[in-house]
């Protein structure tokens, strides 16, 4: 689930969230992460066209692609971790606009594309079902400085297997 807040929260509702990630352990408490997080905001805005009101629809969808590195305490079956990372991400923001043509107004869905350095702060728990798979709860905090400062949050429930052995490997998750 992906949810806007701040301005991006005006004009758009809660979402779908979906992230892909390869990650690295380089100790037993930290790891780098390359990630690719697509979003999907509902889009929704209130018009007014003359003495009527328009409920207009859309969808904003994005994509974040960045590099965080994190810490991670493991506890019996519990693993516990947060982490911080940076990158750049790709939205289609969606805006009404209105123009005069021959002395009429004609107000238009206008998706525009923008992109900008983000930056992502993230937290979570996995419970740990063998030495090669682990169930994940995680939250992440995106936020695009360059972008009319939007935030969001996600909120993900990911699987997680590794490729090799856990101890010093590469793996897959969400």
């Amino acid at each position: 689930m992906a949810i806007p807040i701040g301005n991006l929260a005006a004009k758009n509702k809660f979402g779908f969230h979906s992230a892909t990630v390869v990650e690295a352990d380089v100790s037993p408490q930290f790891f780098m992460r390359l990630t690719w997080d697509f979003f999907q905001l509902r889009y929704t805005e209130k018009v007014a066209i003359g003495n009527q009101f328009m409920d207009v629809g859309s969808n904003n969808n994005g994509n974040a692609f960045y590099l965080s590195v994190g810490y991670q305490k493991a506890i019996k079956q519990w693993k516990y971790y947060g982490f911080a990372g940076s990158g750049l991400t790709l939205l289609n923001d969606p805006k009404l606009e209105t123009v005069l043509l021959d002395n009429a107004r004609f107000t238009y869905l206008n998706n525009q594309n923008a992109q900008g350095f983000s930056v992502n702060l993230g937290i979570g728990v996995a419970y740990i079902l063998s030495n090669k798979e682990q169930f994940k709860i995680e939250t992440n905090f995106f936020n695009l400085p360059n972008l009319e400062n939007s935030t969001y949050l996600s909120l993900q429930l990911g699987y997680h297997l590794y490729l090799n052995n856990p101890k010093n490997t590469l793996f897959l998750t969400h």
